[in-house]
């Protein structure tokens, strides 16, 4: 029996803001993540973030 490997959870975050940070906390104390900081001067309008998050909100 083959073992399926979940990819990692990647958390598209910005320093600023504290809905972020209480995410981080409590995603820190439970499951492992990758964390991707992202500038607010134009970062979560790339074409990369727009294919996961249309509507360009932070945290994704």
């Amino acid at each position: 029996m083959s073992r399926v490997v979940n990819p990692m959870l990647k958390l598209y975050y910005t320093p600023i803001s504290l809905n972020d940070r209480r995410l981080w906390v409590a995603l820190e104390k439970q499951i492992a993540f990758e964390p991707i900081a992202l500038n607010l001067d134009g970062d979560q309008f790339g074409p990369e973030f727009s294919a996961i998050n249309p509507f360009h909100r932070i945290p994704v």
